[in-house]
């Protein structure tokens, strides 16, 4: 089943939240055999996309090519400039129906676009949740104690 743009977009904010998460229990885990804690850099941008299956059988991946995944591999990249976990574009936050607008902004000029890009620059995965955010179970039954990305969207508080 498709999904629409804007439960995308929320689902790749909400995504990030967990990612950090997971990479800060990871973290917490492995603390003593880990010269120094992972990191990430994450970067997000939204659009169409071609998304298709490569391979037969167990060789299969699935892979998305456009101009919206090489916008975010700029995104990306720019984490390390900006020394922050996550680069959204403000595409992202005005599809998702959130406001972005508490995070530094920037515009860059992106690789391959003539105009510049609005990005919000965002130290970590958890500064999405709180209470400018919040998650909605979208299943029957779901356990509201618990976020994992098939059962949570983000959704901005009123």
């Amino acid at each position: 089943a498709e999904t629409g743009a804007q439960e995308a977009c929320a689902q790749a904010l909400e995504a990030a939240r967990l990612m950090d998460w997971h990479v800060g229990e990871m973290n917490r885990a492995l603390a003593n055999e880990l010269p120094e804690p992972l990191e990430i850099g994450i970067g997000i941008h939204g659009g169409e996309v071609i998304l298709g299956t490569l391979g037969y059988r167990e060789h299969a991946t699935t892979t998305a090519i456009g101009e919206v995944v090489h916008i975010a591999s700029r995104l990306q990249d720019l984490t390390k400039e900006y020394d922050c976990q996550l680069v959204v574009s403000d595409v992202v936050g005005t599809t998702a129906g959130v406001s972005l607008d508490v995070f530094p902004k920037r515009e860059v000029q992106v690789r391959g676009l003539r105009a510049p890009l609005t990005i919000r620059v965002i130290d970590n995965g958890a500064a999405i949740g709180g209470d400018k955010f919040r998650t909605l179970p979208v299943e029957a039954g779901h356990d509201p104690n618990r976020s994992d990305p098939v059962s949570a969207t983000l959704v901005q508080s009123s």
